[in-house]
């Protein structure tokens, strides 16, 4: 059985911006069509993207509906500390690698580098040569 993926907030801009080649159309039809699992901190990163209009910001905020989101838990926060503290990560990233972690999800992002010195996590790198 293929891993459940967690979309990271690049991916969620990315196509909410929809600022990905045609290329990847079918790529983001089958991950947010189909359903999606998000951090909360992507939701937040999402939502604080600067001058979102109301209408932006209820679309966003729609589109998150849309999926499945995994909520910051102790497992999580402290997986995200111990994360911090041995590669010195942004806090949202660490979150994110962590609930991808806890939750044994393959993680879509296009900033993998990011995330490739972190053990036992899962990375689709698919897409990033079409950058």
């Amino acid at each position: 059985m293929a891993k459940h993926q967690l979309i990271d907030s690049n991916i969620i801009i990315y196509f909410l911006e929809k600022s990905y080649p045609n290329q990847l159309e079918s790529f983001f039809q089958n991950i947010f069509i189909s359903g999606f699992r998000f951090s909360s901190i992507s939701k937040i990163e999402a939502l604080s993207l600067s001058k979102l209009s109301i209408e932006e910001i209820g679309f966003i905020s729609t589109f998150f509906n849309q999926g499945k989101e995994c909520v910051l838990s102790n497992n999580i926060i402290l997986k995200a500390a111990e994360i911090r503290r041995n590669y010195r990560l942004k806090i949202p990233d660490v979150v994110i690698a962590a609930t991808a972690l806890i939750h044994d999800f393959e993680l879509v992002t296009r900033n993998d580098k990011d995330f490739l010195s972190i053990p036992n996590l899962s990375i689709l790198i698919h897409f990033l040569k079409y950058k």
